[in-house]
């Protein structure tokens, strides 16, 4: 396969992963570290669906060369709205206090009233402290004693009136991937 289709795979796997973890987030308890099994578990559901969706891609290569083909045939405008098609998803809208890096950094943007997921080029320690001073500022307060820190992921829950936003940040190769489960207390 060519580093086109994998890198349509890798989207592809990425967004199901994403909403694994969504599904999954939503039943996060109020502690840390039962978000952290989450993700971990949510992680290697992912996996296990990576693997299925590879050998189904495997199989299905001639049927994506043709629709390629044809995208390309149909003029650069039908793949540019294909390509943006699968790195934007909204199933509602952002909340408004919740904030975003520089979008123009962003890709793979998953957006609803419950959670916000993204990869951005920005750096893993950028946008931790983006977070810390972005939702204080927009009033959310961290909830003391729930917070992990690593070179390898920060996850920090906040609270805002009745709401409850848990902020998952972690490095992966050249991206950061922002993960924000907003539910009610």
């Amino acid at each position: 396969m060519n580093t086109k289709h994998s890198s349509q795979i890798s989207r592809l796997w990425w967004l199901l992963g994403v909403l694994s973890l969504a599904a999954l987030a939503c039943g996060v308890s109020g502690e840390v570290d039962s978000a952290r099994a989450t993700v971990q578990s949510a992680s290697a559901s992912a996996r296990s669906v990576l693997a299925t969706v590879q050998a189904f891609a495997t199989q299905q290569a001639p049927l994506l060369e043709t629709a390629i083909v044809m995208a390309t045939e149909q003029g650069p405008e039908m793949l540019e709205t294909a390509q943006a098609a699968a790195t934007q998803v909204a199933f509602g809208q952002r909340p408004a206090d919740i904030p975003m890096v520089d979008q123009a950094t962003v890709d793979g943007l998953v957006v609803s009233n419950v959670l916000v997921s993204y990869r951005t080029s920005q750096a893993y320690a950028d946008v931790v402290a983006f977070y810390k001073t972005s939702m204080s500022v927009n009033q959310w307060s961290a909830i003391s004693g729930e917070r992990v820190e690593t070179d390898a992921e920060t996850v920090i829950r906040y609270e805002k009136g009745d709401r409850v936003a848990t902020l998952t940040v972690t490095p992966q190769d050249a991206k950061t991937i922002v993960l924000i489960v907003i539910q009610t207390k």
